[in-house]
């Protein structure tokens, strides 16, 4: 349970799992027993990268050219899990991905896609798109 990702690299190879809650709530405890005894099936992602032993800050999908890969610095920003990781027990198919909207669309702008999902799973699946 935390407020911020921090840097895990020295741990990451050691670990089995990591699941992660920012401040989930009163409800939190609950939520956290039913993913780690299985009955719901894990399906949230990161909403920040969490960093890499000496790389930059915590970023989102978001980040300035500068907090990129580039030749004016020798950091890698390389992220040990990126913007919007997440694994799951199971895993729905991703069926007849369509765009609906022309593009290209302005950076705030709105676009539409449809997208069919099939649950292969013997467990309730939910997937975030």
């Amino acid at each position: 349970m935390v407020g911020r990702p921090y840097e895990l690299s020295r741990q990451v190879d050691r670990l089995a799992a990591a699941v992660c809650g920012f401040f989930p709530g009163e409800e939190g405890a609950t939520a956290l027993a039913d993913v780690l005894s299985g009955r719901v099936n894990p399906s949230g992602r990161l909403p920040v990268s969490f960093p890499a032993a000496g790389a930059t800050q915590p970023g989102t999908y978001l980040a300035a050219p500068l907090g990129q890969r580039s030749e004016v610095s020798n950091i890698d920003p390389t992220p040990v899990f990126p913007f919007g990781h997440g694994l799951s027990y199971a895993a729905a198919s991703w069926l007849d991905i369509s765009l609906r909207s022309p593009g290209p669309w302005p950076t705030d702008g709105r676009c539409q896609i449809a997208v069919t999902m099939r649950n292969d799973a013997a467990i309730g699946v939910s997937e975030v798109i």
